[in-house]
């Protein structure tokens, strides 16, 4: 029998599988929803009229902390943590069962878990570290059992949550810059240092579009096959959330500020450049930073700001439509139904929104479950009416339609 040549067979069969990503209806397979990164579903609903299904505390961790937003496939929950206690600051990521919250498998990670997990062909893909972590390792893992397919050590962290396309994986690697590798196999097919990258890669038509912090803020546009750069907007502050394309234009935030320290310049600001050339077409000047990812859907554009406000903009202009007040700083970013937006807030609780108005429709407080003051830097997903999101205070919690 010759094993080298089923070996071959068996490599190419997976890697073709991996070249394709699938996007059903009933999952949000990664962060921000779909490869473009909008945060929009028009054809999934969220919930009506909300009631808590079930709730998940890490018995495992139990200082859990839940900054990863989760990734929702074939009817499982993906999301990894970070262990606040100060003398173990690991992490784990695990899978829950969607319908239940059920625990189905949990993976330790020497590293607390910030990065949103990515699932694609039956695979998990996920970072591990923050700023003051190096030699972080970027892992994939068999999303029914957890195991370790194949890993990559960094020089710095791996905060950044993943993008699949093509059979290739890209992710930042904070100071470490952006990395591209095989889906397969892990093996790299390049690296772009000299930037620090701790936002989620956007890979559309053939190009990769992420941004940029701290010493040299700029959304940079590279070659997806090569990493060649293609052009680059220099910014007055970083780029923390995730650009979202659109109808051939790119959409970004900047923002001065970051979580836990000192802001005396509070520079924020909504960009629209297009996609192809990076010419820019309109700014949006807020009173504070846009730490998060911004939703683009149809003729909106929607920024949570650090300000406390809700921005919604016009996507071919950038004229402020309406704005509402959130009560404290807008780490998570929104999600987008067919009628409602989501949204986390920074003093715990889930809220849904009209789209066109901004009104509330309805809001979740999670009292019962969490101490007063728990924050919620998680994103929320939507699937199939029900609305998945993680918090600061050891809780996954899943709301449904009652």
């Amino acid at each position: 029998m010759n094993t080298d040549a089923q070996g071959f067979r068996r490599f190419i069969c997976v890697y073709l599988c991996l070249s394709v990503v699938p996007l059903s209806s009933a999952d949000w397979p990664m962060f921000r929803f779909n490869p473009a990164r909008t945060g929009a579903a028009d054809a999934v609903a969220g919930p009506d009229r909300p009631a808590v299904l079930w709730t998940y505390r890490d018995e495992k961790v139990r200082l859990a902390e839940f900054t990863s937003s989760p990734a929702i496939s074939d009817g499982r929950l993906y999301i990894g943590c970070e262990n606040r206690n100060v003398f173990a600051r690991d992490g784990a990521v695990m899978c829950l069962h969607a319908a239940t919250g059920r625990l189905i498998w949990h993976v330790k990670t020497a590293q607390p878990v910030f990065s949103s997990p990515a699932v694609a062909n039956g695979r998990v893909y996920v970072g591990e570290g923050l700023h003051e972590n190096k030699d972080s390792v970027f892992r994939c893992l068999d999303a029914q059992t957890g195991k370790l397919l194949w890993q990559f050590t960094v020089a710095s962290h791996a905060e950044s949550s993943p993008a699949v396309a093509d059979g290739r994986v890209y992710f930042g690697a904070g100071e470490d810059g952006i990395y591209c590798l095989d889906a397969a196999t892990g093996r790299k097919i390049w690296h772009v240092p000299g930037h620090h990258i701790d936002d989620a890669p956007v890979v559309v038509d053939g190009r990769v579009y992420v941004g940029t912090g701290y010493e040299k803020p700029r959304l940079l546009v590279l070659d997806a096959a090569t990493g060649k750069a293609l052009w680059e907007k220099p910014t007055p502050a970083s780029v923390w959330g995730s650009a979202a394309i659109a109808d051939g234009r790119v959409y970004f935030g900047i923002s001065s500020a970051t979580i836990g320290g000192e802001d005396t310049r509070r520079i924020g600001k909504v960009y629209c450049l297009g996609a192809a050339d990076g010419k820019e077409l309109w700014t949006f000047t807020p009173d504070h930073g846009i730490g998060g990812s911004l939703v683009v859907d149809k003729a909106d554009v929607l920024a949570g700001c650090w300000d406390g406000r809700l921005y919604c903009l016009d996507a071919a202009t950038g004229r402020k439509k309406w704005q509402v007040e959130l009560g404290g700083p807008v780490f998570s970013s929104p999600a987008l139904d067919e009628r409602h937006l989501h949204i986390g807030t920074d003093d715990g609780r889930i809220l849904a929104l009209r789209r066109d108005t901004g009104q509330t429709q309805w809001t979740v407080t999670l009292e019962r479950w969490l101490p007063e003051g728990t924050r919620i830097l998680s994103s929320p997903a939507l699937v199939n009416g029900h609305l998945y999101i993680g918090t600061g205070s050891n809780l996954v919690v899943c709301i449904r339609r009652p």
